[in-house]
């Protein structure tokens, strides 16, 4: 099971001074595992997970890179602190949305 909550390894492209750098960081797996799996994709989580751990790991190794390529010019640290950032939101908004029925009750 360890090899499969080994943080993810990603490619960055910064740019200082108009030159474009390559670099590669490791991004938490469980950040990447709770915000990609549990909070956007629930349903493909657990349908790739039913498929088998290596095709999940893949997916979701496939959607951090995607996301990393969008975010322009970031370190390791920032971009484990937009995952923070992007949770807490949706923790907080899906918080909002149950305090509404709750007062509507």
């Amino acid at each position: 099971m360890a090899e499969y909550t080994k943080n993810i390894r990603v490619n960055v492209i910064l740019t200082k001074d108009a030159v474009k750098t390559r670099t590669s960081t490791t991004l938490n797996f469980a950040l990447c595992d709770f915000y990609f799996g549990n909070v956007m994709n629930k349903n493909k989580q657990l349908t790739l997970m039913q498929k088998g751990m290596d095709k999940y790991r893949e997916w979701l190794i496939d959607t951090v890179q995607e996301w990393v390529k969008k975010q322009h010019n970031q370190t390791q640290q920032n971009l484990e602190f937009l995952l923070l950032e992007k949770i807490y939101e949706e923790g907080y908004n899906s918080g909002i949305g149950t305090d509404r029925q709750t007062k509507l009750l």
